[in-house]
């Protein structure tokens, strides 16, 4: 852990280079999002209850985890009373497990993503290590969080905007020199308890995991090329409808490449809709990690339920697989000593319209 240092505001100003942006939300306005009062600085992780900040506001609270300055556990009332509650979220106790694995769940940023040479870290150094809270409101939060002197990344600052259906999100990246880097946010759903329909507006271009993802229990037949989630080729021949019926794999990772910034999941039996949006410029592609069950090693034993949805620019989640990318797809984001580099990203959450 590092000491307590002051907490620090979000750099901003003209010379900030955005790298596109989300059209606001249409009740954005109506929220009041700060100022926020000032944070203690830099908490150590039992500063706060389990390493967690609560956000609370009229119609829904969630938890922001000091570890990797995740937000989980959502829960919001929706128009309809029922209470949605979107994202997984990791059985096991946190006791021996490192990281962002200790509370696996809910949504984070990595930067860089995946694995590579910059960073010893899985999904990089912000993943794992502790944020400062620097303003908690009813209307949102903000968060930051150094990285090491020789780290390409100087800072990364977030911040978390409430509104009645959901979530504003934005993320700013400081580099301390020129470079190159693979980008990317972590949502991971819950899983369903019954139906599901997914809808990601194409045109868009997918591949599989160009090698076995879990062996022994992945299915999908490896690098194999898709143009729809209802038709992705399976190792032993015919295809996976990964789009109403994920429920038949435990262990999968596909990426797909264009298409709309945005995807659309219904829980048909819980009556909710889920949407994320994202920008399109920042980050032209998304994983979709199906995970059902199918880790039996430590910690999964066989207990994790989740639908990761990751916006990137990125390949898959190690650079090593950048040859596996379709020609001329983005698997890294250009990024300038001096400017910030900065993109923005929501979820929202309705009832379901024949619910």
């Amino acid at each position: 852990m590092q000491e307590d240092t002051p907490g620090r505001q979000p750099a901003g100003g003209a010379q900030d280079q955005p790298a596109g942006t989300v059209a606001p939300h249409p009740q954005a306005d109506a929220v009041a999002h700060g100022p926020y009062p000032a944070g203690g600085g830099r908490r150590q992780h039992g500063d706060a209850e389990d390493g967690v900040w609560p956000l609370v506001w009229p119609q829904g609270r969630a938890d922001l985890r000091a570890v990797g300055g995740a937000l989980q556990r959502l829960r919001l009332t929706l128009p309809s009373g029922r209470v949605a509650q979107p994202f997984a979220q990791a059985p096991w106790p946190a006791a021996g497990v490192a990281g962002h694995l200790a509370h696996l769940g809910g949504e984070w940023p990595c930067v860089p993503f995946g694995s590579g040479t910059v960073d010893p870290a899985h999904h990089g150094y912000g993943s794992d290590h502790v944020w400062r809270l620097d303003g908690l409101g009813q209307g949102g939060a903000r968060m930051s969080i150094d990285y090491p002197a020789g780290h390409p990344v100087a800072r990364l600052e977030r911040e978390v905007r409430t509104r009645p259906d959901g979530v504003d999100l934005t993320l700013a990246v400081h580099v301390r020199q020129d470079c190159a880097l693979p980008l990317g946010l972590h949502p991971i759903l819950a899983w369903p308890e019954g139906g599901i329909r997914i809808r990601h507006a194409g045109p868009a271009q997918g591949r599989v995991f160009p090698r076995v993802f879990e062996p022994g229990v992945s299915r999908l037949a490896p690098g194999a090329a898709f143009d729809s989630l209802s038709a992705v080729p399976l190792a032993a021949g015919g295809t996976a409808d990964l789009a109403h019926t994920p429920g038949a794999l435990a262990e999968e990772l596909v990426q797909v490449h264009g298409g709309a910034p945005s995807i659309e999941v219904d829980y048909l039996s819980e009556g909710l809709r889920l949407r994320l949006d994202w920008d399109g410029t920042a980050f032209p592609s998304f994983l979709m990690w199906l995970s059902n069950g199918g880790r039996t090693g430590t910690p999964w034993g066989g207990r994790f339920h989740g639908i990761g949805i990751e916006p990137c620019a990125a390949a898959f989640d190690d650079t090593t697989l950048a040859p596996h990318v379709p020609g001329g797809r983005p698997v890294a984001v250009t990024l300038s000593a001096g400017t910030v580099w900065r993109t923005a990203y929501g979820l929202t959450l309705t009832d379901l319209p024949d619910a």
